[in-house]
């Protein structure tokens, strides 16, 4: 969130939504809803509606691509802040 005030509104908007449309395409890749996203955190469910056995699996795997994707999107954008900005995953069961 520093790093998103520290970017002009305009430069903000445009990083959001290339991030959350590759959200979504990795969450359809591993058969995922997106619940919620925000500039804070992205809530992804896996088994809704239908429950695959290697959900969990896929879960892992949609936080790791996922942190990859932020790093990448984000590069352009971080060259411009003065802080870097960690992106953390968490995978509940």
């Amino acid at each position: 969130t520093e790093m998103l005030e520290e970017l002009q509104h305009q430069t903000v908007t445009d990083f959001l939504k290339n991030f959350q449309e590759s959200a979504a395409r990795l969450a359809e890749k591993y058969h995922a809803a997106l619940n919620e996203f925000s500039a804070e955190k992205i809530v992804a469910i896996f088994g809704v509606p239908h429950v695959h056995e290697n959900d969990f699996v896929s879960a892992v795997q949609f936080a790791f691509d996922l942190q990859d994707c932020l790093k990448s999107a984000a590069g352009q954008y971080w060259r411009r802040a003065s802080r870097r900005q960690a992106a953390r995953a968490v995978v509940l069961r």
